[in-house]
């Protein structure tokens, strides 16, 4: 359902900007645009008409195109992170209430049926994610290069809150995708400290309860390595982990952009 209301959401949103494109900035586009090669008088409008509508709705349809990615990569991600929070709160229950060497056999096989799924899920969904970044990392850069343009074709009122309402939007997405696929990798960490408080308490109890078997104590370890050594994550096509370092880098790299271009335009 969600699907459907973005893509109807897209067609009204895009008549608008066609709206507003023909009958407010028609004259200005008419007389402002540049071709990089030689057009016939009489052909120019039909030109500045069809450049016009072919970057309208490429732009318009691209993004709604990144949403219907969004909207599937987000619910899968945040599927797995629930199926790993819920399998660490069972675990810390069943630590809490029963005898470790009744269960952990069943909780290691739990663990590597959900590292399956986890990696499945990733190999699926990692080019969707890195084509998802690629995409709305160019709307980002593309927002900051029209943004601080001198170009006078650029200045239009309308142009100026399209491309603030695609920043805003495109930050958005790009947020919300980050955060679903960052909670795979917090989840996993929190299973790894789950374990390590959980054998912290065993150890102890090994220790000062002679009662407490040994062999307990060895298949605590062994869960411990098994949870260690399992990879809970999702990537950007296998080439970086999703996680909130990511705001930090495409931040940087969008500040630096800016002051780059914005002494390439006003020097």
């Amino acid at each position: 359902m969600r699907i459907i209301g973005l893509f109807a959401s897209g067609i009204p949103l895009t008549s608008a900007i066609c709206y507003f494109f023909f009958y407010q900035e028609w004259e200005n586009y008419v007389n402002n645009i540049k071709f990089n090669m030689y057009i016939p008088y009489e052909m120019r409008e039909f030109c500045t008409a069809f450049v016009s509508i072919s970057s309208t709705f490429s732009g318009m349809y691209g993004g709604l195109i990144c949403g219907f990615t969004l909207l599937l990569c987000e619910h899968v991600y945040l599927m797995a992170a629930n199926i790993i929070r819920s399998y660490r709160t069972n675990l810390r229950k069943r630590f809490e209430t029963q005898d470790p060497s009744s269960f952990i056999f069943n909780e290691i096989k739990s663990l590597n049926e959900i590292a399956s799924v986890v990696d499945r899920i990733d190999r699926a969904f990692n080019l969707c994610a890195l084509l998802l970044y690629c995409s709305l990392s160019c709307y980002i850069f593309i927002s900051i290069s029209v943004a601080i343009s001198r170009e006078e074709i650029l200045r239009s009122n309308w142009i100026i809150a399209v491309v603030a309402c695609n920043f805003i939007l495109v930050t958005h997405f790009f947020y919300k995708v980050t955060v679903s696929g960052s909670l795979v990798l917090e989840e996993g960490e929190q299973l790894k400290n789950i374990c390590l408080e959980c054998f912290g308490g065993v150890s102890q109890q090994f220790f000062w309860e002679s009662h407490y078997k040994n062999e307990s104590f060895q298949n605590l370890s062994l869960l411990q390595n098994c949870i260690r050594d399992v990879s809970l994550k999702v990537t950007g096509g296998g080439m970086f982990v999703i996680g909130k370092h990511i705001f930090l880098a495409v931040t940087n790299a969008a500040i630096t952009y800016t002051v780059i271009m914005y002494q390439i335009s006003y020097a």
